[in-house]
């Protein structure tokens, strides 16, 4: 099993912590990890950028999603 880290700025890890954002997505031209890294089940620990380790969570569900244009973006944003 793989050790995650999500480096957050504080106002939306405080906002994970709350339960306000269940959702956390990363956009990147380049395919890189967490790209298909990250499975349901696997832990995840969420990290204030420039501070400490604030929480840790199981991945509910994970969608990997390639190659998306603005619309479909949009879309997502939409849905989640």
């Amino acid at each position: 099993m793989s050790i995650h880290v999500a480096i957050l700025k504080r106002e939306y890890l405080r906002m994970v912590l709350s339960g306000q954002k269940t959702v956390e997505s990363r956009l990147a031209k380049v395919r890189c990890p967490p790209f298909e890294k990250v499975v349901a089940g696997e832990r995840l620990f969420f990290k204030a950028s420039g501070g400490p380790f604030m929480a840790t969570a199981i991945a509910d569900e994970v969608y990997d999603y390639a190659d998306q244009t603005p619309a479909q973006i949009d879309a997502l944003c939409e849905q989640w």
